[in-house]
């Protein structure tokens, strides 16, 4: 191995830029911008990084503040029938749109997109876990 080779820091833009390189189809990775004040709707076959701005998602009285470098729908990559469908851009915002079949195959020839991944959404649930226990109490 080549002594000077060091792997990229591991965040949301450094993945979302060697997913869009490598991609086999040109609809399978895409990067949208959206001005602020417009909302943006995902639909279930696609999971959403947000790459730059901030958003908000707002449902049956809680709200959700995402800011850049965060995944918004880890419910897809769940298959959980309840998942966020629609985000509000606070700002200008910047949303890289990645085929779920596409980045399930990739990660697995990259353990430590996986790895990332997976702490990502364990840190997810565990603030959701978090927000509940606080609000009944």
């Amino acid at each position: 191995m080549n002594e000077n080779y060091r792997e990229k820091e591991i965040n949301i833009l450094n993945i979302f830029k060697e997913l869009n390189a490598n991609k086999y189809d040109s609809n399978v990775v895409k990067y949208i911008e959206i001005p602020a004040g417009l909302h943006a709707e995902f639909d279930d076959k696609s999971i959403y990084f947000l790459i730059n701005g901030i958003a908000v998602h707002s449902e049956d009285n809680h709200s959700k503040c995402f800011d850049e470098q965060q995944i918004l729908n880890f419910e897809v990559l769940c298959n959980l029938s309840q998942r966020i469908t629609k985000i509000y851009a606070q700002t200008d915002i910047a949303i890289g749109m990645v085929d779920k079949e596409y980045l399930l195959d990739y990660f697995s020839i990259r353990p430590s997109f996986m790895e990332f991944l997976l702490t990502k959404i364990q840190l997810y649930y565990e603030s959701l876990l978090v927000t509940r226990i606080k609000a009944h109490h």
